[in-house]
């Protein structure tokens, strides 16, 4: 983790950016600037050192991540009316945009699926920040969202339950006489909750 850099160590190392930045592929350039944070984890963060002659802080080589998240909670706060009236008059119904963008949805996973995009970014994924954040409200947002989905969740266990009953009637009406017999029923078992999930 890099510490706190000096103005002069600040504006050297954004000048080091500016340099990379003038590259004739801009993607090459992305890419070289990219590596460079990657490679020193809290040096972009450093850089942004105030002059200390007229106290402003440049942007370059880019926004203070603590602003954004600081204006983003604020503005959130703020915008709620204007979410709940967004989502009760969309531009288009989502079900339907949704069925429209379901050939870019499967170029886009493919894509994924060739980079193996799910792979990098669970490797970043910090374990002990997560669990963290999910129980800091004591679980007030999992039982809120529960209590809010209520009629979802039944409308979708009376699609289900039928379903796991047909498992169970299959499965007690195969012979358990022998553990050969009991292991087919555990095999059949797991092969008929697939075929609920596929359906």
């Amino acid at each position: 983790m890099v510490s706190q850099l000096t103005y002069e160590e600040s504006q050297a190392i954004n000048a080091h950016v500016h340099d990379l930045a003038q590259g004739a592929d801009p993607l090459a350039a992305f890419h070289a600037i990219c590596d460079l944070w990657d490679e020193h984890p809290g040096l972009y963060e450093a850089v942004h050192v105030p002059n200390p002659e007229t106290g402003i802080t440049l942007r370059n080589p880019g926004p203070d991540a603590n602003r954004m998240a600081t204006k983003y909670g604020t503005k959130v706060a703020a915008a709620a009316g204007d979410y709940v009236t967004g989502v009760q008059n969309p531009k288009r119904d989502f079900k339907q945009a949704a069925l429209a963008a379901n050939g870019k949805y499967k170029d886009r996973m493919q894509k994924a699926i060739q980079q193996d995009s799910f792979a990098k970014a669970m490797a970043n994924v910090d374990s002990a920040s997560a669990i963290a954040l999910a129980v800091s409200d004591g679980g007030a947002a999992y039982t809120a969202g529960a209590a809010k989905r209520q009629a979802k969740v039944l409308a979708a266990y009376t699609k289900l339950a039928p379903k796991l009953g047909a498992v169970s009637q299959a499965i007690q009406a195969m012979p358990q006489d022998t553990d050969a017999q009991r292991a087919q029923r555990l095999l059949k078992a797991r092969e008929l909750m697939i075929a609920v999930g596929q359906r």
